[in-house]
This record gives structure tokens, C-alpha cells and sequence, in this order.
């Protein structure tokens, strides 16, 4: 009879994202996941048919989380700017703990995981945030408002250039 590992999606995650956090793309191995949860490779295939695959589950998974920690931060702060440090805050919390994850994925040949689809959706669900930060605090209005803003925060704060400060005179103004 088979044995059944309760949580086991949950266990792989938590043992790419371990890996992931201590060493970058280069240390997430498969094989290595697989053993340190006691299966075998191939049910983590079964779970994650790639490696890419495991590290975009990990990344997703603390994704939600800093967005669900974004929208309580938003609900609590006292005005339109301080909201805008809390989105920038934990971006560059998230960007920093996977820099180097993305650097070597990059360095492998992949491409950059920020661009493309995945670079629309994170403008989207940051728009979706300052739409609701606006319309709380009654700013001015402009359709191209929250896509800006948010194209600049996630600019910003994914490259690391600028801190939030540099920023927000220039947001204060659009504000």
C-alpha cells in the first residue's frame, strides 16, 4: 500500500523555497528536494514537471503573501503617499530576497522572469492597489494615473536604483 504524505505540495515548496533563499536558482536540484522530503523525484515532477516550474510555485507563493501584506498596509495608512511606500516596501522585499535567483536564472540563458506576461500581471494587480489607494484618499483621477505609478514603483523598486524617497516628491506632485 502507498504511502500518503499529507501536505506534500506544501513540504516541496517549502524545501525549493529553502533552497531557493539560501543559494539562488543555481542550488534548487530536484534531487535534492526530493530527498530532503523523503519521495522520489519523479512525484516531484508529478507536483512540478521542471525546475522552472518549482521556483515560479515558490516565487507565487510568497508573491500572494507580500500581496495580501500590501493590501493590509494600504488599508492602514494615513495618506495617498504612505500607501505608495508600503506598495515599494515590499517589492523591494520580495525583489531582494529572489535577486539573486533571477541573476542566475538570466545567467543560464532564461531570459528575465520580470518581462513579459508575468511583468503585466504584476502591473495589474499593483494598478488594481492604487486604484483603491486613490479613490480612499479622493485623488485626482487620470485613467493613465495608475499604470504609471505603478509601472514606476515596480521599476524602482524591482532594480534596486532608487529608494522611495527619491520618489516621492515626484508622486506627491501627481498626487
Amino acid at each position: 500500500m502507498p504511502i500518503v504524505i499529507t501536505d506534500l505540495r506544501e513540504k516541496i515548496l517549502a524545501a525549493a523555497r529553502s533552497a531557493l533563499l539560501s543559494g539562488g536558482y543555481e542550488e534548487l536540484n530536484m534531487r535534492r528536494i526530493a530527498a530532503s522530503c523523503g519521495i522520489a523525484v519523479g512525484t516531484v515532477y508529478n507536483y512540478f514537471p521542471s525546475k522552472e516550474m518549482l521556483a515560479a510555485g515558490v516565487m507565487l507563493m510568497d508573491w500572494q503573501e507580500t500581496l495580501g501584506h500590501m493590501r493590509r498596509d494600504i488599508q492602514a495608512a494615513p495618506a495617498p503617499l504612505d500607501a505608495l511606500r508600503a506598495i515599494f516596501d515590499w517589492i523591494v522585499g520580495f525583489s531582494d530576497r529572489y535577486r539573486l535567483s533571477w541573476e542566475q536564472y538570466a545567467d543560464a540563458g532564461k531570459g528575465y522572469p520580470l518581462r513579459g506576461g508575468y511583468h503585466r500581471q504584476l502591473v495589474g494587480q499593483l494598478e488594481e492597489m492604487i486604484v483603491s489607494v486613490l479613490e480612499r484618499f479622493g485623488c485626482v483621477f487620470v485613467p493613465a494615473l495608475p499604470g504609471f505609478l505603478a509601472e514606476g514603483i515596480l521599476s524602482a523598486a524591482a532594480e534596486g536604483h532608487r529608494s522611495f524617497d527619491e520618489l516621492a516628491p515626484i508622486f506627491s506632485r501627481l498626487l
